[in-house]
């Protein structure tokens, strides 16, 4: 079982892989089928990716889900 599902709201509790700039950003999970990171697609440009084109370019990140903070549960 999947600790985050598409659809929920997160916030990134530390910087992960060097990048400070996610460090207190909050975004929405896009991915879970790459990794056992989920791709979030951040609030802000975070310097990442696309997340396989599923946010807009530097909006994307994979994240450890140790660093994430569950805000809301997706609305089904």
């Amino acid at each position: 079982m999947r600790k985050f599902n598409i659809r929920d709201k997160v916030r990134c509790l530390v910087a992960f892989e060097g990048n400070k700039k996610i460090k207190g950003a909050e975004g929405i999970v896009v991915d879970t089928s790459v990794s056992a990171r989920p791709g979030v697609n951040f609030k802000k440009d975070v310097g990442g990716h696309t997340c396989d084109h599923r946010c807009r370019y530097g909006y994307g990140w994979y994240v450890d889900p140790s660093c994430l903070h569950l805000i809301a549960r997706r609305k089904r």
